[in-house]
C-alpha cells in the first residue's frame, strides 16, 4: 500500500511538498515465509490474508488472555477485602513510623 501526504507550502515561494509512505512487511525469516505460504495455500487465500487472519487471531487470543487475567486479579482482590481485619494499627504504627514520619526504634 502506497500512502501520499501533501504538506501545504508554509509560504507562498514554496510549492507543495509530498511524502510518499510505503507500507511493507518483508518476512525475512525462511521458515516463517514456508509457514505463511503454507496457510495462504490451506486457505485458498494471498499471503497477505494468511498473515492478517493469524494475526488478528493471536491479537484477539492475547486480549481474552489479559482480560481473563485482570478478572482473576480482581476475584482475588475482592476475596482479600473480605477476609477479617486482625491486626488493628494503622500502616504507620505497622511500620514503626513516629507523628513525625521517622522510626522510633531503629
Amino acid at each position: 500500500m502506497v500512502e501520499l501526504i501533501l504538506i501545504p507550502p508554509y509560504n507562498k515561494k514554496v510549492g507543495y511538498k509530498a511524502i510518499v509512505k510505503f507500507m511493507s512487511l518483508n518476512i525475512k525469516n525462511e521458515k516463517a515465509h514456508q509457514m505463511a505460504k503454507e496457510l495462504s495455500k490451506m486457505m485458498g487465500v494471498s499471503m497477505t490474508a494468511a498473515v492478517m487472519d493469524a494475526i488478528e487471531r493471536r491479537i484477539e487470543a492475547e486480549r481474552e488472555r489479559k482480560k481473563q487475567k485482570l478478572e482473576k486479579i480482581l476475584r482475588t482482590a475482592e476475596s482479600a477485602s473480605k477476609l477479617p481485619i486482625y491486626d488493628t494499627r494503622t500502616p504507620d504504627e505497622i511500620i514503626g513510623y513516629n507523628d513525625q514520619g521517622h522510626f522510633d526504634k531503629i
